[in-house]
């Protein structure tokens, strides 16, 4: 199986002020060599309001891979359980509809067990960036709560924390890592360009190279609504898993 690289629509956040994402789609669709999508719904009137078109339906559920980030902050901007418990009826309709392999749920937005149970979609959690507080173990308590979750591999958090953080999850997580967000780090920055990382920071993902994990690109892309330039960041990240 060849590895699958696909962007995440939250790349092209900065390009629309339209809460539907639907024209986030659109933009992706016009890359040549992308193999999906991981739908990024931010918060959780992109959900409310995300109106897909039969066109991107139908193109979606041809795609390799898709994934979907669940809004940020899940539970603590909901406004009580009747509205929480709309969000995840609308994420496993949404995940149904596009034939979704996972939901990424960040860690520090995990909703317990007798709540996500009730809902028929994968879920995959997330190792954070130094400031979140989030331990293997916390991670761990996650994946032994919901015995069928994977782990989202963040590169770009992971090295936030050592050059050898990635390998280390690979290992430490061995069989539970779902798919990966890659995107540079610069200035300690993450969701940056992967065409001006350092040597350090190109190593540090190498191990990356030994699996066939979904790569999903998480850059914060505002190349002035480019997708010339868009395509030269897939084009570079598909170049470098060849190696």
């Amino acid at each position: 199986m060849q590895r699958p690289i696909c962007i995440a629509t939250g790349a092209f956040h900065s390009w629309t002020k339209v809460k539907n994402n639907n024209s986030h789609i659109d933009i992706a669709r016009k890359l040549d060599n992308i193999d999906g999508v991981e739908i990024t719904l931010g918060f959780k009137e992109n959900l409310y309001d995300l109106k897909i078109s039969r066109r991107n339906i139908d193109w979606l559920r041809k795609q390799k891979y898709v994934s979907i980030h669940a809004p940020f902050h899940l539970p603590w901007r909901s406004n009580g359980m009747e509205d929480l418990l709309k969000q995840l009826k609308l994420i496993e309709k949404l995940y149904k509809t596009v034939k979704a392999k996972t939901v990424v749920i960040h860690p520090q937005d995990m909703l317990p067990p007798k709540i996500l149970n009730r809902f028929r979609f994968h879920i995959s959690t997330e190792n954070m960036e130094p400031g979140h507080n989030i331990s293997h173990a916390h991670l761990k308590k996650i994946l032994k709560a919901f015995p069928r979750a994977g782990l989202c591999l963040d590169a770009a958090h992971a090295y936030l924390y050592s050059k050898d953080e990635t390998s280390a999850i690979l290992k430490k997580f061995k069989g539970k890592v779902s798919q990966v967000h890659l995107s540079g780090t610069y200035k300690k920055k993450e969701h940056q360009s992967m065409r001006i990382c350092t040597d350090s920071f190109y190593n540090s993902i190498v191990p990356l190279k030994k699996t066939e994990l979904p790569i999903i690109i998480e850059e914060d892309i505002n190349f002035t609504r480019s997708i010339r330039k868009v395509q030269k960041e897939v084009d570079f990240v598909r170049d470098f898993f060849k190696e």
